[in-house]
């Protein structure tokens, strides 16, 4: 099973080996081939809304399949220095389980953190942002009356346009995922599961 090692039942570390890796790539690769611009902003808002891709989420030591089909997502940061920004996000998304005796259920997953960006513009109007998201996260399943709780830890990647006026439509790609969380009865985590977003921001 993904993320399982099956003859301990022990959770693998790979998935979230691979968020760090990105991590690094991410902070200390791009600048080497990527030149920040001097570009002035004090801070900027974003929302965006696309689709968190199929995968497993791990409930004890039972890999189920879950299919999301909507995500929002929406950010405010603020910069530090021009290439790098601390801030807040918000996101939620909607799906269903495929297989297991939740098949059918719905879900929903609604969570709020901290985040980290850094900014690297690639011509005077592209830019590139990495980020790390670290925050609480609450799954909601059909017929269960003991909402889950978790650790979000996220990776994303945004792809900016910048207009003169400050608009600054984006499409963002990235994972989220879920090393900590559950509920009572329950452990229920993932690795990192895919997600492709369109939105737009605006600077201030």
């Amino acid at each position: 099973m993904t993320g399982v090692d099956e003859r301990t039942g022990r959770k693998s570390p790979a998935p979230f080996l691979s968020l760090l890796s990105f991590m690094f790539l991410s902070f200390f690769l791009f600048p080497s081939f990527v030149v920040p611009s001097p570009r002035e902003a004090t801070g900027e808002v974003g929302f965006s809304g696309g689709r968190w891709f199929p995968g497993d989420i791990k409930i004890d030591n039972e890999n189920m399949e879950a299919d999301n089909n909507v995500l929002l997502r929406g950010h405010l940061d603020m910069y530090i220095v021009p290439q790098l920004s601390v801030g807040m996000y918000v996101a939620t998304t909607r799906g269903e389980f495929r297989d297991s005796e939740f098949k059918g259920n719905s879900f929903d997953t609604t969570e709020f953190g901290g985040a980290l960006r850094a900014r690297y513009f690639v011509t005077e109007t592209f830019s590139l942002r990495p980020g790390l998201e670290f925050g609480y996260r609450r799954t909601t399943i059909e017929e269960v009356s003991d909402d889950p709780r978790g650790v979000g830890l996220n990776g994303t990647m945004e792809v900016q346009y910048h207009f003169p006026s400050g608009a600054i439509p984006y499409v963002d790609m990235g994972f989220m995922s879920q090393p900590f969380g559950g509920n009572r009865q329950w452990d229920i985590t993932w690795g990192p599961r895919f997600y492709l977003s369109v939105g737009v921001g605006h600077t201030f």
